[in-house]
Parts: C-alpha cells; sequence; structure tokens
C-alpha cells in the first residue's frame, strides 16, 4: 500500500463515535478483546469478514487497538488498523503510546509510514527509538527535531552514536539544530554525562563557543554572552570532563573560567591555572582583570552557600594569594564599594571575609589602601571593624602623601585609573588638612580647625563632615571653649552677620588642646597634643 492509499484508508477507518457505526455489545467486546489480546489473528480476520462490530461499547474504556500495540504484535495491529473501524481518539494516542512505552519501533514505523496522526509524537519520542530512518520519515510527516522536546532532549538523556550521526546529517538544513547543540553540551557538562559531552566534542561543538549563560532558557542571540565549558564549575566530575574537551581559552575566558570554579565546587582550580603556562605572569599583566577577579570574590564570600561549607576557605586562600602576588584591590566606582558594604552588614559569617581585607591593607599596595579607606569611610562599617579586625584602621591610619592631598582638596581619591570621586560636601575644608594620627583610627582637630570650621558652615554639615552629630560637635566647642554662631546666624543675610563672629579665646594651658574623633564609636575624646 503506498503512502497516498495509507492516508485515504485513514480516513475511512478513524472515525468518530456516532449512531451510524454499530458498536459491540458488553458479551461481544469481552469476547474480541480476548481474541486480540491472545493474539488470535485468524479469528479476528474471520470476526471483521462476518461483519460484526469492533468498535468498544461506550462504558468501556479499554481499547483493542491499544492492546495490539502494547503487546506488541505486528500483524494484529495491520490487521486492526486496515480492516477494523477505530476510534479517533485511539488512533491520535497511538503513537503517543508506543512513543512513551517504546515497545517496538516496528510497529511505530508501520503507523508513521501508513498514516497514523502524529498529534501526540514529538522530536525527543522519535529519537529514543535510534532508528535514523523512522526520524526521517517523521520529519517528512511535520514532527521538528527542533527544542523544545527535540533532538537536544532526547541526546541529552542517552548520548547514542546514532543521534550524533542525525545532527551531522542535519545541521546544515536546520541551522537551529545548531543552538540546540550548544545547549545540549551546556547541560551534559553540568550534569556530567561524560558519554554525551565526548560525542558533542567529536561533532564538533565548541566548548568555547558563544552560549547562553543558562542553558535551560531560550535566549535571544544577542544574550549569549558565555560559553559551554563554565558550567565545569558546578560539574561532579570535572576533572574527566576537563580532560575530554580540551579547551584553549582566551585570556578573558580564562578568568572567567576562573572564578566561576573558585566559587563553585573548586575541584578543578589547579587543573583551570595550568591552563596557562604562568599564571601568576598572567595575573600581573592583566591588572585590571584580576582586580575585579579579586572584587567579585569578595563579593561571593558574602553570599555564604550553606551547601558548600569549606567554599568561603578556598574562597579565601585564593583571594590572599592574588594579594601576595601584587594584585590591587579596586573599586570601579563608589557604588562598588557600597555595594560590598551592603553584603558584608548581611553576611552571617565576616570571618574570611576579614581576614582577605587585613591581608589587603598589609600587603596591598597604595590603591588597596586607598579601596580600604573607601570600604570603612561610614561609620557603621567602621564600628563592624573595630569588632571584627581592628589592624586594618591601624594600618589605614599611617600617613599617605596621595591621602594627604585628596584630604586637603575636599575630593576623595582615585580608585580606578587616577580618576578622583568627588564626595559632596558642605563644610568648607581647613587649608591645614586632616592630620591622621597613628592609634585605631583616630583624627585629631586642633581648636583653630574647629573654630574655622563651624563658622564656615552650618554646624550639621561640619559634624556629618566629622562623622559625629551635630549635638556631639556642640560639647566638643563647649569644653574646648570654641564660640558658636548664635541660633539664627545662617538664616540672617550675609551683610548682617558681620561683627558676630567673635575672636578665639586663648587656651589657658602650657599646651594647645586638641580632639581625637574616635572612628570606632563615634565618641569624640579629649586629648592633649604630646
Amino acid at each position: 500500500m503506498s503512502a497516498g492509499e495509507s492516508l485515504d484508508h485513514m480516513s475511512q477507518v478513524i472515525v468518530i463515535a456516532s449512531s451510524d457505526i454499530q458498536r459491540c455489545s458488553a458479551a461481544e467486546w469481552d469476547v474480541f478483546r480476548k481474541m486480540v489480546a491472545h493474539g488470535m489473528l485468524y479469528e479476528v480476520v474471520e470476526w471483521i469478514d462476518q461483519g460484526k462490530p469492533t468498535l468498544r461499547p461506550e462504558n468501556k474504556h479499554t481499547s483493542a487497538f491499544e492492546t495490539a500495540l502494547l503487546a506488541p504484535n505486528l500483524s494484529m495491529t495491520q490487521v486492526l488498523w486496515e480492516r477494523a473501524w477505530q476510534e479517533r481518539r485511539e488512533a491520535v494516542g497511538a503513537l503517543g503510546i508506543l512513543a512513551w512505552h517504546r515497545t517496538s519501533d516496528v510497529v511505530m514505523r508501520y503507523l508513521l509510514e501508513n498514516g497514523c496522526p502524529v498529534d501526540h509524537v514529538s522530536g525527543s519520542d522519535l529519537c529514543m527509538f535510534h532508528d535514523l530512518e523512522m526520524v526521517k520519515i517523521g520529519m517528512n510527516r511535520g514532527i521538528s527535531l527542533l527544542e523544545p522536546d527535540g533532538w537536544a532532549t532526547a541526546f541529552v538523556r542517552v548520548g547514542s552514536r546514532p543521534l550524533i550521526r542525525l545532527y551531522l546529517e542535519q545541521k546544515d538544513n536546520l541551522p537551529e539544530l545548531r543552538k540546540d547543540a550548544v545547549r545540549a553540551l551546556c547541560q551534559c557538562i553540568a550534569e556530567s554525562r561524560l558519554r554525551a559531552t565526548a560525542l558533542l566534542r567529536w561533532a564538533g561543538v565548541d566548548p568555547l563557543g558563544k552560549a547562553p549563560r543558562y542553558y535551560g532558557m531560550d535566549d535571544p542571540d544577542e544574550e549569549w554572552n558565555s560559553f559551554p565549558a563554565i558550567n565545569l564549575a558546578n560539574a561532579e566530575k570535572a576533572g574527566e570532563l576537563l580532560k575530554l574537551l580540551k579547551p584553549k581559552p582566551t585570556t578573558e575566558q580564562w578568568f572567567e573560567l576562573l572564578i566561576a570554579t573558585v566559587r563553585g565546587k573548586g575541584e578543578v582550580v589547579e587543573e583551570i591555572l595550568a591552563l596557562r603556562m604562568d599564571p601568576d605572569a598572567v595575573f600581573l599583566e592583566n591588572g585590571e582583570q584580576s582586580s575585579a577577579l579579586l572584587r567579585d570574590l569578595l563579593f561571593s564570600m558574602c553570599w555564604r552557600w550553606s551547601w558548600l561549607p569549606s567554599r568561603d576557605e578556598r574562597i579565601a586562600k585564593f583571594c590572599i594569594r592574588l594579594l601576595e602576588l601584587g594584585v590591587q584591590l579596586m573599586w570601579e566606582d563608589k557604588d562598588k564599594a557600597s555595594g560590598l558594604r551592603r553584603e558584608i552588614y548581611r553576611s552571617s559569617n565576616r570571618t574570611h571575609i576579614f581576614k582577605v581585607l587585613s591581608v589587603a591593607v598589609e600587603r596591598g599596595g597604595e590603591d588597596t589602601r586607598i579601596a580600604l579607606a573607601e570600604l570603612v569611610r561610614v561609620p557603621k562599617m567602621r564600628e563592624l571593624v573595630i569588632k571584627e579586625a581592628p589592624m586594618i584602621l591601624t594600618h589605614l591610619a599611617t600617613p599617605q602623601a596621595s591621602s594627604q592631598k585628596s584630604a586637603d582638596s575636599g575630593m576623595s581619591p582615585s580608585v580606578t585609573k587616577g580618576i578622583p570621586i568627588a564626595r559632596p560636601t558642605h563644610a568648607k575644608q581647613s587649608t591645614s588638612g586632616r592630620r591622621a594620627v597613628g592609634y585605631r583610627g583616630g583624627r585629631v582637630l586642633t581648636r583653630k580647625e574647629i573654630y574655622s570650621d563651624v563658622w564656615a558652615a552650618a554646624t550639621m554639615h561640619v559634624a556629618k563632615g566629622y562623622g559625629i552629630s551635630g549635638s556631639m560637635l556642640a560639647r566638643i566647642c563647649t569644653q574646648l571653649k570654641i564660640p558658636r554662631p548664635p541660633r539664627g546666624y545662617w538664616a540672617r543675610p550675609t551683610n548682617a552677620r558681620k561683627g558676630m563672629k567673635p575672636p578665639l579665646p586663648p587656651w589657658k594651658g602650657e599646651q594647645e588642646a586638641t580632639w581625637a574623633i574616635n572612628p570606632a564609636n563615634v565618641k569624640a575624646q579629649k586629648r592633649n597634643r604630646t
């Protein structure tokens, strides 16, 4: 029977149950179904030749045709399909039943060739039979090999050679199949499917080519900003997969692969480093990328993934290794420093974070010290530093030329590329500059500096620049005998303020009094200069 004759016959034998077609009685149905179940082919042919009904009663749910499919009995299936009446529901679900149970590829192929509806069968179902000829017949019937539920889904599950041959045959005809192969490689690496990974690599799928960040999502082409090998980070058999893939990444890909591996299970960190002849030299030659790597790892330590207990310790050791090599910690802008502060506040275990920051302030260069100074600029963060690692403030308190220069100019020092980041201020900065002292995070202010500042701007703005409250600044002025502007002074016009500023009274003592502001608890304590 030709394909055209099969389709014509299909329209004759598949009917929707109606009153025009006689159905079996309960007794007839029991006899007919038992003959089908026991494979009594000649008895079934004789039953049909006598004109007896073959449609099941309406109160019965078991189909004789389905029974023949699941047997599987090809001869019985041919007889029922070509000579007996079938309900459309039975015929439409036939291929879906075979695909689900995968009882016989011969029966499946026969029904495909003879016009059985393909409503309930997908490309993945056909591929699971590993019969390329049957898959091509299904493609001619309109079944798609593309995702979702296409060739890639079946290949990830079984990873067979016939399916990789099918890919090699059809990848030029179906360009989208190449993208499905890339997604399949991503999933095979993530799930440690060694056989499937090796076959895809043999078929030419590039582990360093463009790939979606998340292989389970249908991202547009412009959002394919990753590569399949990045999934090695959390693979169970990362070492064996790395040997199969044999990647040769670019420097940028090497950094991405490294940070993902350190963040993940960390089983192949040394193997990833070994992809470069001298990884230490690569870190030093690519300062900005190394700094970004260090910065991202600091953020990662704050996430605290409970399912990887040794993760924070591994990341901390790697960060210390980078710092000892001379990698600098720098911020792209102030928002990065603020973001890390917020992550540190939310972190439940800060031991490893402050361990890295302590090494950074001891081993790091000028850029690292500037970045850490920006990090601890906020009083809340300074309190936390004093609690966890007070030596950070001790090292930052050492006078530095660039810090002195930036303080005099009223600007925060540069964190990248020598571009200063302005910090808004309402108080007029003293021309003499702030002098840092050698004890824990202290800042010493003289009476003349405080007197000059409180008469140059409103008290609340001056206090904010010092990092203390307005009431605390008022108490400081009282104890140091510093006159302050009266209430309503700043509401007056400029001309009306003339003559209201009293001179600074002399200090009764051998030495000029100073005031030390302790950033740890934001309390001011009187201190004499020695």
